[in-house]
């Protein structure tokens, strides 16, 4: 799988059993890779580089709701570190798992549009 393959399965919904959101407890997405490589056929995950992830709860910033996405921002990422640095290295480290096999991908979640990502279970409106 190239970067091009695998960024057409963001974002990509984490199962809950690895990490819910750390906030709230609803899901999250990884919604990019900071930094990996590709080894031959099979794509190399830095575990020490990370993903970035998001919140299923979070206000869609399309919607014009400045106080809305200002009041999510502000009660979900007030200390990153804190609170979802443990989270992002878990899910890090997770993919950089499913991703040293390529066999291993049929293990990956769904990837969600937008609007399922809106849907998701918790996320009101």
């Amino acid at each position: 799988m190239t970067r091009d393959q695998f960024e057409t399965l963001l974002p990509l919904k984490v199962p809950a059993v690895i990490a819910t959101c750390p906030i709230c407890g609803d899901c999250i997405y990884i919604d990019g890779v900071d930094e990996w490589y590709e080894e031959g056929n099979q794509m190399r995950l830095d575990p020490e580089m990370g993903v970035s992830l998001d919140c299923g709860s979070a206000p869609d910033i399309d919607e014009g709701d400045e106080d809305e996405w200002h009041d999510f921002m502000r009660g979900h990422w007030s200390t990153p570190y804190i609170d979802w640095l443990p989270v992002q290295q878990k899910v890090t480290l997770w993919l950089a798992a499913e991703l040293v096999e390529p066999e291993m991908l049929r293990y990956l979640p769904t990837p969600v549009t937008q609007s399922a990502k809106a849907d998701a279970p918790g996320r009101e409106g």
